[in-house]
């Protein structure tokens, strides 16, 4: 048999600090690739697990992205409906136009109203890309699981045959005289099979997932695109920042003051 090359388990199993469930099971596919170096196809083997194990990635750095996006949508709405008891640009443009009049006035409450779309638009684009990266998030969790469980599950099939993989290397007079011989290539064949279905169902796992990612990269491409379409307000209008256009419209309530 020689030296087996079999799959190296790190001795800090999870870094990143994962749940329990998420772990990745190093025995497990250390002992589906033993196998799999028996039977001669370890190879492809190994890497599959490589590229499971990997799946993943670090969920705390996914989380960290996501809530700064979504921190960005918060305080966008913040912006402009003044939620959590704030002013808005909404209500600090319905304050302007209820206590002052004239033609800087006018000037200042047209650009108001510009922030106003263009930060309601941005923060409809924000918003999506948020979704997007929940979304994308969740698919790689599942996708990662499910091929975690077939992991799992190939491990627990080919433990089942341990006992004729032991019996495949006692001598062959052994072998011949127990009626073992048919017993080898019947345990080889069926170990054979579930490493097969193992590489199939994964490599479906993986596929879906690229595609996955790559439609959502498109999504999030789109959206990127839009948000530059979107028009950023240029400087105010110098007509808004003269004094002499502001004429207070004394409303009732506390007073603002007059200009000076």
């Amino acid at each position: 048999m020689g030296d087996k090359k079999g799959f190296a388990i790190p001795a800090d199993r999870n870094p990143n600090g994962l749940p329990a469930e998420l772990v990745f099971p190093w025995e497990q596919a250390a002992y589906v690739v033993n196998w799999a170096e028996d039977l001669g196809v370890d190879g492809p083997v190994r890497d599959r697990m490589s590229t499971i194990q990997k799946m993943l990635g670090d969920p705390s750095k996914v989380s960290t992205v996501l809530a700064a996006w979504q921190d960005s949508v918060s305080e966008l709405t913040k912006a402009v409906d003044g939620s959590n008891d704030g002013i808005g640009l909404a209500t600090a443009n319905e304050n302007l136009k209820a206590r002052w009049a004239g033609s800087a006035r006018d000037a200042a409450v047209d650009y108001v109203d510009r922030l106003a779309t263009s930060t309601r638009s941005n923060n409809t684009f924000i918003s999506q890309i948020a979704g997007y990266l929940n979304d994308l998030g969740a698919y790689c969790a599942t996708a990662y699981t499910n091929a975690t469980t077939a992991v799992h599950s190939t491990a627990a099939s080919l433990a089942q045959y341990e006992s004729a993989r032991k019996k495949a290397q006692t001598n062959a007079l052994v072998v011949i005289l127990t009626g073992g011989a048919a017993g080898t290539d019947s345990y080889q064949s069926a170990a054979l099979d579930f490493v097969s279905t193992f590489m199939t169902d994964t490599k479906t796992l993986i596929d879906d997932l690229s595609k996955y990612m790559s439609n959502i990269g498109g999504k999030i491409d789109d959206v990127i695109t839009k948000i530059n379409l979107v028009e950023v307000p240029a400087a105010i209008a110098p007509a808004a920042l003269t004094v002499s256009g502001w004429q207070p419209r004394n409303p009732t309530g506390p007073g603002w003051g007059t200009p000076s």
